[in-house]
């Protein structure tokens, strides 16, 4: 058992998410364990990491070491585009471990709390604006359909073995670090755009979809929140958002703004399969319990900007460095 802190365990723990609630936890004295089969991004943050998936018989064995106030399930595919191409792996990334962590979980620890990072696409194109936790699910994509799986799952096991199971639907998370969808998307397409002269940038849908943008830090902060509320329930569902609808034109003037605002942004019309039109989250229900959002989306595309231009300019440079000295 470590030492008398408290102690947290999270899985998918080198993913992006994963290492902003382990900062967190850094910041406000919680020691953090990690579990991922890939090696973390900052060390300094982790109090013991183990380079194993949520299927391994090593789980029993970590749960036998150290006593965890919560567990935070992160494990599993992270991308909608990569579930399309390919469902099952999707699945069998994230539905096997899932099972198995619950279920060591309820043998070992079973007064632990455990929080499921799930995501908005369970609720997939929803029939009204603000959705909130009652929506029916409806995903569009396998991710999303896994994800409610996951959940279902976990209710069940509530249930049958008297675990304590808070669940967050996570909605369009991002922040410094995030190499991948929408955001970092726009500023690569800036870059290259403003290096080889090109008068504009061309991106997928119409402009007119909607997101609730809520930064990583936010997302940290409120999976700690509900990871200390008391179980009224088994099973706590908590949508985990700004409230506030961006539409994507907008977002890209915010963003293209930042780095040339005289690129003209165009839009293909091509929405691609999995993506729904519109999201804003109701989160009525976690606001009730303390929850605010400490970043605005000026703010945090700011940040983004200024965090892409630094990695961009510096593997260019690196680029540049290894071409010349060969």
């Amino acid at each position: 058992m470590t030492e008398n802190r408290q102690t947290v365990l999270i899985t998918g723990a080198a993913g992006f998410l994963g290492t902003y609630l382990a900062e967190l936890c850094a910041k406000t004295g919680i020691l953090a364990v990690g579990l991922d089969l890939n090696p973390p991004h900052q060390p300094r943050l982790w109090h013991d990491f183990h380079r194993v998936s949520c299927e391994s018989p090593d789980v029993a064995e970590l749960l036998r070491k150290h006593k965890f106030s919560s567990v935070f399930h992160l494990a599993g595919g992270a991308s909608v585009p990569v579930s399309v191409q390919n469902p099952y792996q999707d699945f069998t990334n994230f539905i096997p471990g899932t099972a198995n962590l619950a279920l060591k979980i309820a043998k070992e620890q079973p007064e632990c709390s455990l929080v499921l990072f799930s995501s908005a696409a369970v609720y997939g194109d929803p029939a009204f604006l603000p959705i909130d936790e009652s929506a029916p699910l409806h995903p569009l994509s396998a991710y999303g359909a896994h994800k409610a799986l996951g959940e279902a799952l976990l209710q069940h096991y509530a249930r049958l073995y008297g675990l304590s199971i808070r669940i967050i639907r996570v909605f369009s998370a991002y922040g410094p670090g995030l190499r991948k969808q929408i955001m970092w998307d726009i500023c690569q397409k800036a870059f290259a755009a403003v290096s080889s002269s090109n008068d504009g940038i061309e991106l997928f849908g119409t402009g007119r979809e909607t997101r609730d943008f809520i930064h990583a830090r936010d997302v940290a902060r409120a999976a700690l929140l509900v990871s200390a509320l008391p179980a009224s329930e088994p099973t706590m569902i908590f949508n985990v958002a700004s409230g506030v609808e961006t539409h994507i034109a907008d977002l890209a003037h915010l963003i293209v703004g930042k780095i040339d605002p005289r690129l003209e942004i165009r839009f293909s019309g091509t929405v691609r399969l999995g993506d729904p039109s519109n999201w804003r989250a109701n989160i009525s229900k976690i606001v009730i319990e303390g929850f605010e959002c400490s970043t605005t989306i000026n703010e945090g595309v700011a940040e983004v900007v200024e965090w892409a231009k630094d990695v961009t300019w510096g593997e260019q440079q690196d680029r540049f460095s290894d071409s010349f000295s060969g």
